[in-house]
């Protein structure tokens, strides 16, 4: 079972995976994010990626939902 740290409002992880995800920013370019997600961590809420899109300059913001990563890799939200 993975060891999880929070300190400082930052988490923290003795295991990570990397999980994929496509993102469509406010004007619809479609781009894929990669992100080392701890291993077994669900989060609930919105995710702030630091990143900007290539397109229009917004923050990639994936949006408030229960998100995980399943077995294949991939980030999910329900």
């Amino acid at each position: 079972m993975p060891k999880f740290t929070f300190k400082d409002g930052v988490l923290s992880s003795d295991s990570y995976v990397k999980a994929t995800r496509q993102y469509t920013c406010g004007k619809g370019t479609v781009s894929e994010l990669t992100l080392d997600m701890p291993e077994g961590l669900t989060v609930q809420g919105a995710i702030n990626v630091n990143a900007q899109c290539p397109c229009c300059g917004e923050k990639v913001v994936i949006p408030t939902g229960k998100h995980s990563v399943n077995s294949d890799g991939v980030l999910v939200t329900e």
